[in-house]
């Protein structure tokens, strides 16, 4: 179909059109998530795809079937950086944060399809080596911002525990200390602070765990800053787990629905970027 045909379908509401199944063309928009062409990958691909999931369009074993497709795009190229091979990985993430959240408002998953999607999202995080924002010529590829909304959908999820949320916080803590030639600058900590706030409201988390997390990201135990940032990777991991303790810090002091330790996470958070400050100037 051209670009003509789908917009169409858009300004007719997203209704399906007269003489088309929706199987073909389910099948051409999911061709198109890996494309470099950000209108039909973002404004065409992602926008049908998840409006005509969220309006319950697809059956159970549909959605079975396109999550287990979007599922093995995330692995094509994991590890590279810089090839295009990014689009595909990252827009299908978001595919997969639909059918999470699908389920999560029209339950039809199973426990164990759930933990299975959430080992794919945790996987992927750890493996994703291009960590671009925007491309230009080629749009958004942002991908810890795309791997964090599954997440988040995942930490909403009934079938996740304890155990899970807190794979879920260790997965952000081991991406955003980790050393990297790349700073996010385009809101990756806001959306992977509102993954860790949709686990930390399912308030199935103790007070210990979650301050021991705050100490990863402060790097309790790590050389002092003033040496281990000489490097860019460094550098950046310092720059990405402030900006991280920044967002969920003002995340806890405006937001509606609040974790029940939110209190206290509000105390080790500050203490946290305090100590990060310090420990940056301290000599010797």
């Amino acid at each position: 179909m051209d670009r003509a045909f789908w917009q169409s379908v858009a300004e007719a509401e997203y209704a399906l059109p007269p003489g088309h199944a929706l199987t073909d063309l389910t099948e051409e928009l999911l061709g198109y998530l890996g494309s470099t062409d950000a209108e039909l990958r973002d404004d065409i691909a992602l926008t049908t795809l998840a409006t005509w999931i969220d309006a319950g369009r697809y059956s159970g074993a549909e959605l079975r079937a396109i999550a287990a497709r979007v599922a093995r795009n995330l692995r094509q190229g994991l590890g590279e950086a810089d090839s295009d091979a990014v689009f595909l990985r990252t827009f299908s993430a978001l595919i997969l944060g639909s059918v999470i959240d699908y389920d999560n408002a029209q339950p039809f998953l199973e426990p164990g399809e759930a933990s299975e999607i959430l080992d794919h999202a945790l996987d992927y995080l750890a493996g994703e080596r291009d960590l671009r924002g925007f491309v230009a010529g080629k749009g958004w590829a942002h991908s810890a911002a795309h791997a964090a909304d599954l997440l988040t959908y995942l930490a909403r999820s009934r079938h996740l525990g304890t155990g899970e949320l807190r794979q879920i916080l260790h997965a952000i803590a081991d991406k955003i200390t980790a050393p990297a030639e790349h700073s996010y600058i385009y809101k990756e900590d806001e959306r992977l602070a509102i993954t860790a706030m949709a686990a930390l409201r399912r308030d199935l988390l103790d007070r210990a765990f979650v301050g021991e997390w705050v100490g990863r990201l402060a790097f309790r135990g790590a050389p002092p800053w003033h040496l281990a940032a000489a490097t860019p990777g460094a550098a950046s991991a310092r720059h990405n787990a402030k900006n991280l303790l920044r967002s969920l810090y003002f995340q806890l002091c405006f937001a509606k629905h609040q974790p029940a330790i939110a209190g206290q996470l509000r105390a080790d958070l500050a203490e946290a970027l305090q100590e990060l400050e310090q420990r940056f100037y301290q000599v010797g």
